[in-house]
């Protein structure tokens, strides 16, 4: 946030958003969400990322921005 404008990092380049552009994810922002997805869904991942206590509530952290416009972009996540 610089000077009142919101920015979201796309293509290597940080970007003035419009207000009205701000919940549309981008390319990097789903590409974090389905990290998170896969760590805590594929059996592989899970037998290499061992949840501890910490790791739990960072996840169960994350849990307030998982919102309906979120799911209408990546419906993978409602499962």
């Amino acid at each position: 946030l610089d000077s009142g404008k919101w920015q979201k990092f796309v293509d290597y380049k940080w970007i003035d958003v419009k207000p009205a552009d701000l919940l549309k994810l981008t390319r990097t922002e789903g590409q974090a969400w389905l990290a998170v997805y896969h760590l805590l869904t594929q059996p592989e991942c899970q037998r290499r990322y061992h949840l501890n206590t910490f790791r739990k509530s960072a996840l169960l952290r994350i849990r307030r921005y998982i919102t309906p416009v979120l799911l209408d972009q990546l419906p993978v996540l409602a499962d």
